[in-house]
């Protein structure tokens, strides 16, 4: 894989890299739906 050299990203790379982040999304956003919106204090500036 040589995206600098290329600026072009592999088909197969590129499935392998939606692959990995895709997962790595779903756990962040599951990590969000479980926080609770109401206990989130934010000091005014």
């Amino acid at each position: 894989m040589c995206i600098l050299a290329s600026k072009k990203i592999e088909p197969e790379d590129f499935k392998e890299m939606k692959l990995d982040y895709s997962v790595k999304m779903d756990k962040m956003e599951a990590k969000l739906g479980g926080l609770n919106h109401d206990d989130v204090k934010i000091k005014p500036l």
